[in-house]
């Protein structure tokens, strides 16, 4: 997420952001914005970015040679870009063609704004975000049997919200007892946007493929061991979405999850449940946000709830940073700072 400003004395004359992946840079944008009377002034001028200019061919040609050779003496950059291909590289060349470079301007707020990417470049894995939803007294379900439906607990604006929030992530994971209890469809449909990919793990290969998440609405790749590798993929219809890929499950499954995606150029996942895959990132101590919606139900509310429930994460009230309320329900939200 790139914007750029170019500014000469006190007047923006070009301003452009990165639309689109594959498209034309903030940078390039906004010198193109800059109308025929104002070019002049361009060597007067500061360009203004949030993130270092590119200095190499990728599916543009590089910025900071486009930035001096349009004649621009001064840029101010928010931060360095920690992609292995830039990191540095812009600044260097744009100081190399004379350019005045003022950098480290707003640095939390311009890691906040591309997060994402900052964990997946700097830490080989995709940003990943935990949601989950409880009652207020700990339980994110009930004892239940796959024929009785899951209860709501939260209304249908906190359900708008979690279609956003999905949208705005590269894929989203749930565990193999969410499918077969659940049978979930992961798209976006209370919100526009792109779909994210649906990733889930089976690893005696016992989900039956005509789940809703195994339908062509949108790309998912599902885990399984590679004992069962062969047989899932030949069930799998010619023209499925699915793809499949093999886990070691005796070993770290989060991070060959994690590993995989990254692998697949994922660079965010927001993991939705159930307890046992929420709890197995908590434990690796691999998650950049929380998000969790609190109920005002009681288990002893809920439809069945007095055979039971499964308890929710225990996650200490202290650790949030923000709470907000939604129609009766609390919004807690933890941000760590890895990406920094």
């Amino acid at each position: 997420m790139v914007g750029s400003v170019i500014v000469c004395g006190d007047t923006v004359i070009g301003e452009g952001y990165h639309e689109a992946f594959g498209g034309p840079h903030a940078e390039v944008n906004a010198v193109a914005s800059v109308s025929e009377q104002n070019k002049k002034y361009l060597p007067m001028s500061t360009l203004y970015v949030n993130l270092e200019p590119c200095a190499h061919f990728g599916k543009t040609p590089p910025c900071s040679s486009m930035i001096a050779r349009m004649g621009i003496k001064r840029v101010v950059i928010g931060i360095r870009d920690p992609f292995d291909k830039v990191d540095g590289k812009g600044i260097e060349e744009l100081r190399g063609g004379g350019v005045e470079v003022v950098t480290n301007v707003l640095e939390h707020e311009c890691r906040h704004l591309n997060r994402r990417t900052a964990v997946y470049n700097s830490r080989r894995r995709p940003y990943v975000i935990l949601k989950w939803a409880q009652t207020m007294d700990g339980y994110i379900d009930t004892n239940r049997n796959i024929e009785q439906p899951a209860p709501w607990l939260t209304g249908e604006r906190c359900r708008r919200l979690v279609h956003k929030w999905r949208s705005q992530e590269g894929a989203v994971l749930v565990g193999t007892t969410t499918v077969h209890r659940d049978n979930p469809q992961l798209t976006v449909r209370a919100w526009n946007g792109p779909a994210p990919l649906r990733v889930t793990l089976d690893r005696q290969g016992i989900l039956p493929l005509t789940g809703k998440i195994f339908d062509n609405e949108a790309d998912t790749l599902l885990f399984t061991s590679q004992r069962n590798l062969a047989r899932v993929e030949s069930s799998l219809p010619a023209d499925s979405r699915t793809s499949c890929l093999a886990l070691d499950f005796s070993g770290d499954i989060v991070s060959q999850v994690l590993s995989a995606l990254y692998d697949r150029g994922v660079t965010s996942l927001i993991v939705e449940g159930g307890a046992a895959i929420l709890n197995s990132f908590i434990d690796a101590r691999c998650y950049d946000e929380m998000r969790v919606f609190i109920s005002p139900l009681v288990l002893s509310q809920l439809p069945l709830g007095y055979t039971g429930g499964i308890k929710a994460p225990q996650i200490p009230d202290s650790i949030f940073q923000r709470t907000s309320v939604i129609d009766g329900v609390l919004v807690k939200t933890l941000l760590t700072k890895y990406y920094e």
